[in-house]
């Protein structure tokens, strides 16, 4: 004699299930964002060449704005989180000058960061 198993689930349970899932996939994207940007900022800060300290700062500024505010989610698939160094040496720094050689700390470190990501991300494949 065969045993039968029905299973019937109706569609607003399937879209609470959907609407569950996709906001665990929403808040682990936010969480590896804001992780990400702090270890960017880490990595940034640690490379700054210190003189008076003014860029340095500004960077632990935003590190603790950052760690105070989760990413913004403009939409379904996007979390984003944003640094801006105010201090105006900065841009010299990372890029230098007609005087000055550039003395990079964001771009390494954002390159550092890409490739831990694509690590991750080929992790998962």
């Amino acid at each position: 004699m065969p045993l039968t198993i029905s299973l019937r689930v109706p569609a607003d349970a399937v879209s609470g299930i959907r609407d569950r899932l996709q906001q665990s996939i929403t808040s682990a994207r936010e969480q590896l964002v804001q992780s990400a940007t702090e270890a960017a900022l880490d990595d940034i800060i640690n490379r700054v060449p210190v003189d008076t300290g003014e860029t340095q700062h500004d960077w632990q500024t935003e590190q603790a704005r950052i760690a105070a505010a989760p990413p913004t989610s403009p939409s379904l698939h996007l979390s984003q989180q944003s640094a801006t160094n105010q201090a105006p040496q900065a841009v010299y720094l990372e890029y230098g000058t007609v005087h000055m050689p550039p003395r990079p700390t964001a771009g390494p470190a954002l390159t550092r960061l890409r490739s831990i990501l694509a690590s991750l991300f080929r992790l998962l494949h």
